[in-house]
């Protein structure tokens, strides 16, 4: 409302001179947003002063905080004149409905971030309720949250929550705007390139749990997810609890392992406080016995998951309980979950972020058999025993009702083959006479030897023993190839070993398939083969030339014939 103070100026006659001199008020509109300015609050009114005949009034409750004496507000005018008093209708509400729409409106283009509150879950848990100001709007669960994580849990936790929020779109239909946490969370951290080398083996981030399971937790790192299984929530499982952990609840993590490929990041919180692991491998080595408890048995992964001493954890190979040749479900014939054990250390893994103990059972009961074994054989003995297994071009045989096995090493099946080859030829159940090539029942380890059961090439072809062999071809640098005549061998002869005085080339006088004898200089492998290396001599070609020189008169007198003819 405006008012006029009059002064007396001596002209009181000319009133309509004086009343021209000061300006008229602006010309307000309807449906527009003016300032206004505060006179005074009572308990559900409040007074305002502003271009208008008169005073106005709004009531408090459009205010979200209440407003002083003296306070520029904005207000919403309904009507200029109510048409009674004189007095304008006018919202302080509905101007700030007006003011935030647009606000949100033009957000859409300039990206900006805005901040929300998270008023509820909407559509049976496909999405939130967000409030903007005085503005309402759908944030969808798939823009909210990394697909990982509990949307309920974490949607419940974050409830009357403050949050970043970019405004993607506006529904005029519902009048509601389409908001999304999740592009707001990155621009906050950085970019996802960023944020990608920051995620790096060792580096320690910041995260917000968004899913819990028994199997572990999900953490949110500001737009990628990655989780922490419950074996790295603490060294010892026993001392791992998921459940102690809260939806929406900040922690520190440290990363473990990240798989660029996959964009899988595996995290660890036990790797925040080393103290269990130090003091473990500080007291512990390889080839000492421990006790263990059972935790877990998994077929899937052919381990037993133990703890040790109640404070780091462990694991056992369910074929070092069982055997090579039973299934794994045979394992539960042998062990349950919380049984405690004993076994020894095979392993200590102290990389970082891939730390493990490996323990063995067999390695405790073997080392008592193999003792046993050792005192009635020894290194050097033949012994007889059966394949009991085959995997991975690795061949284990078999040799007491206990089921005391041996290594065959791949180099030890065949003096002539030592690939893969040869372990196709061998069965599961075949019986074999081989010899013990190490015993050694303190460390566990027992070897044995096919090939040496047998005799040696170099025993059965001793250097200067002749040989008879199969001419197969002659080589771009005119060495000879051969094959022994009564097996598969092959002969090796350089042309520096080739005594041929004759004037024809030598491979002119051999062809392919003839039978010559060749003097043995050495017996050795050649590319994993057995290989003898040969010499021809002199009088070799001395009956090659003989016999060609036959064929070649008899051929020369049958063309002198025919020509007379």
């Amino acid at each position: 409302m405006y008012t006029f103070q009059i002064e007396e100026t001596g002209h009181k006659d000319n009133f309509s001179d004086l009343l021209s001199s000061f300006p008229l008020p602006p010309v307000i509109k309807e449906h527009t947003i003016v300032d206004v300015v505060v006179v005074s609050v009572d308990k559900k009114i409040v007074t305002v002063n502003g271009p208008f005949r008169c005073e106005g009034t709004i009531k408090l409750a459009d205010f979200d905080q209440k407003p002083s004496v003296g306070d520029t507000v904005k207000a919403f005018v309904y009507r200029v004149d109510d048409g009674i008093n004189g007095q304008p209708i006018l919202s302080h509400y509905k101007a700030r409905l007006e003011t935030d729409f647009e606000h949100l409106r033009a957000a859409i283009n300039s990206n900006e971030t805005v901040e929300g509150v998270i008023e509820e879950v909407a559509y049976g848990n496909r999405g939130l309720m967000v409030r903007v100001g005085t503005q309402t709007g759908f944030l969808p669960a798939t823009l909210a949250f990394d697909y990982n994580c509990n949307f309920a849990e974490m949607a419940s936790s974050l409830v009357g929550e403050k949050t970043p929020l970019k405004v993607t779109g506006i529904n005029l239909e519902k009048e509601n705007f389409i908001f999304n946490r999740k592009k707001a969370l990155v621009e906050e951290n950085g970019d996802l390139d960023t944020l990608r080398d920051k995620i790096v083996r060792g580096n320690r981030l910041k995260g917000r749990v968004t899913n819990i399971k028994n199997y572990g937790i999900f953490i949110d790192l500001g737009g990628i997810d990655g989780m922490c299984h419950v074996s790295d929530l603490a060294w010892c499982v026993n001392k791992a609890n998921p459940q102690k952990y809260k939806i929406g609840q900040e922690i520190d993590v440290f990363v473990r392992d990240f798989d660029e490929n996959k964009e899988k990041i595996t995290l660890s919180l036990k790797h925040l406080d080393r103290t269990d692991w130090a003091g473990f491998t500080s007291n512990y080595n390889v080839n000492d016995v421990v006790e263990c408890e059972v935790n877990d048995i998994s077929l899937k992964r052919g381990m037993i998951f133990v703890s040790i001493n109640n404070q780091v954890n462990g694991m056992i190979h369910i074929r070092d309980v069982i055997g090579t040749d039973a299934p794994l479900k045979e394992v539960y014939n042998h062990i349950e979950t919380d049984q405690k054990l004993n076994a020894v250390i095979t392993g200590i893994d102290q990389t970082l972020g891939r730390e493990s103990v490996v323990l063995s059972v067999q390695s405790i009961i073997g080392k008592e058999r193999l003792e046993r074994f050792a005192q009635n054989n020894k290194v050097s003995d033949k012994i007889k025993g059966r394949i009991s297994n085959i995997r991975n071009n690795l061949v284990f045989m078999e040799f007491d009702e206990e089921g005391l096995e041996a290594l065959l090493p791949i180099g030890e099946m065949s003096w002539t083959e030592q690939d893969e080859n040869f372990v196709k030829t061998l069965s599961v159940g075949d019986e074999h006479e081989v010899v013990i090539q190490k015993l050694d029942p303190q460390n566990n380890k027992f070897v044995v030897s096919l090939k040496r059961a047998k005799k040696s090439p170099q025993m059965l072809y001793p250097n200067g023993t002749k040989l008879n062999a199969l001419v197969h071809h002659f080589d771009r640098n005119d060495n000879l190839h051969l094959t022994l005549a009564d097996g598969d061998i092959e002969i090796f002869c350089p042309k520096n070993y080739i005594v041929n005085k004759s004037q024809y080339r030598t491979n002119s006088l051999l062809s392919r398939g003839m039978e010559v004898e060749v003097t043995v200089r050495q017996v050795k492998n050649r590319n994993q083969r057995l290989t003898i290396v040969a010499s021809l001599d002199e009088s070799i070609f001395d009956d090659v030339n003989t016999k060609n020189a036959v064929i070649m008169n008899t051929a020369l007198k049958d063309a002198m014939n025919t020509a007379q003819q």
